[in-house]
């Protein structure tokens, strides 16, 4: 091959391996691997049962921050004579009973609130704000909801976002994603599998990427390259993606540039190492991801073509758009869990909404009532879609199971429970008291744990670190390795036992063995 047409593929070359890197080359794995994540056995009465590990977790990023006060947190009598958190927006133009009802076409019999049928760590009832009417109608769904409060001091995107996807911060070297995690472990487990064990799906928006550091829910951290989730990134033309990956526009030129990248690779690892092993991780890096284009065939058998056309058309709350990257990511989350012969462990969604606002889906600066209303009202109707409803006999293969699959919904932060100075119709950032919501998986019950404040300010509450420590072990993984978290992550803690017990009984509700 001549040396200008190998440079001409190397450009496709580089992108399909930027899918693909993500699968096992035995060559590059570590001594001791395929250990990882094993519960030592003096601690193994404190992980879940094996009938409560779920096969697979849709965790669901809604990426801007959530609003705690209409949608997973109210309480009424908070703020009304101030009028702030649930009382902020019931009055005046754009209201939110006004939205909810005339915009949103709900029925005027239907409440505004919906008690959620439990109460938070201080003994207040909590309720269910109005954009979640439609998984307020799914009580199946309900009855395996736990609502964790949430509070870090991080206020930029900047740097909340790879707290709350990772668990600790950008500049420690074990920052990882839960995926890069859940993706090693399966794979000490499950051997030489070709197909990825975890993937992140994500709208593709170049400046936002960037803007909100979304690239951290594929951080590997002190894992081996092979650890990285597989990411998919979604925009009008991702259905070319199957061609990509099976590289057709090489044609017969295809073997030809496998080995010619080999030889180059070869040759750069002898001349850094001089005969000796080298050990370089931007080095193996790059040698994973030239190993994974030999998957790219098997990986388009998984990926098809008509999982990736956008889904158009699609309406809430009076505003329509032509692009749904919502359903078309939950469509394709979905099927990856629930893929016959190769089944994910772990798909993050990174949802940017029907609409974003500021760019972000759920940043709701300018609008906040129209903004939030149209985008969570969607997300809570396309998500109850893609559940089965088993009391009512639904058992769809094709759908969620929430004994067999758990569903996170996360977020970096929450919205100030007042107007945001000089927007007084939106909401600022608020880390000082959120939700995330854990659905299904060994969540049993209707539940809440930790408290926020009439001031909106957490009361009792969890870190981003003990929520992805805890999400780990909820996998059936031992979160305290030197790649995951420490016990000094875990506020109070002073043992192992001690950590786990925290992350077992008080964040996931699982009473003790």
């Amino acid at each position: 091959m001549r040396r200008r047409d190998f440079l001409r593929g190397l450009p496709a070359v580089g992108a399909t391996a930027a899918w693909a890197r993500c699968a096992r080359e035995p060559a590059l794995l570590p001594a001791g691997y395929d250990g990882w994540g094993a519960t030592p056995p003096e601690y193994a009465s404190l992980m879940p049962g094996a009938s409560l590990v779920p096969d697979g977790v849709l965790e669901v990023f809604l990426m801007g921050g959530l609003c705690p006060w209409d949608t997973f947190y109210v309480v009424p009598e908070y703020g009304r004579a101030e009028k702030r958190l649930w009382w902020t927006f019931q009055e005046g133009k754009d209201s939110v009973p006004e939205v909810f009802y005339d915009r949103c076409g709900v029925s005027s019999a239907e409440a505004l609130t919906s008690p959620f049928g439990a109460s938070d760590s201080s003994g207040v009832p909590i309720a269910l704000g109005p954009w979640l009417q439609p998984l307020r109608s799914r009580p199946d769904i309900l009855d395996r909801m736990r609502i964790v409060v949430m509070q870090h001091h991080l206020e930029p995107h900047e740097v909340a976002t790879p707290v709350a996807l990772c668990g600790l911060p950008r500049g420690l070297p074990r920052m990882s994603a839960t995926g890069a995690h859940v993706q090693r472990h399966a794979q000490a487990l499950a051997g030489g599998r070709v197909a990825p064990w975890a993937y992140n799906i994500f709208s593709s928006n170049t400046e936002i990427e960037a803007q909100f550091d979304i690239d951290a829910a594929a951080a590997s951290g002190l894992h081996p390259a092979s650890a990285r989730p597989l990411q998919i990134r979604l925009a009008q033309n991702s259905a070319s993606m199957t061609a990509q990956l099976r590289r057709e526009h090489l044609g017969a030129a295809r073997t030809s540039v496998d080995a010619a990248v080999q030889h180059y690779l070869d040759r750069y690892r002898t001349s850094l190492s001089g005969g000796r092993e080298l050990v370089s991780r931007v080095v193996d890096d790059f040698a994973q991801a030239r190993y994974s284009l030999g998957y790219g065939d098997h990986l388009a058998e998984i990926i098809k073509p008509e999982l990736l056309v956008p889904i158009t058309g699609s309406s809430a709350c009076g505003s329509t758009t032509d692009f749904d990257s919502t359903a078309t990511g939950l469509r394709l989350g979905t099927h990856l869990l629930r893929h016959a012969e190769s089944p994910a462990r772990h798909v993050t969604y990174i949802d940017s909404g029907l609409v974003n606002a500021m760019g972000a889906g759920y940043d709701s600066h300018d609008y906040h009532v129209v903004e939030s209303s149209r985008n969570v009202f969607h997300l809570a109707r396309t998500l109850a879609a893609t559940i089965n409803n088993k009391p009512a006999g639904e058992a769809d293969p094709a759908k969620l199971d929430l004994d067999r699959q758990m569903i996170v919904l996360a977020t970096e932060f929450g919205r100030t429970p007042y107007p945001e100075t000089g927007k007084p119709q939106g909401l600022d950032h608020w880390p000082f008291g959120y939700a995330v919501v854990l659905i299904g998986g060994p969540i049993r019950s209707r539940s809440v744990a930790g408290a926020i404040g009439p001031d909106g300010v957490a009361t009792r509450a969890f870190t981003p670190a003990e929520l992805r420590a805890a999400l780990l072990m909820a996998q059936g993984i031992w979160p305290f390795t030197d790649e995951s978290f420490a016990i000094g992550d875990i506020r109070g803690a002073t043992s192992h036992e001690g950590a786990a017990r925290i992350l077992r009984e008080q964040l996931l509700g699982i009473p003790a063995a």
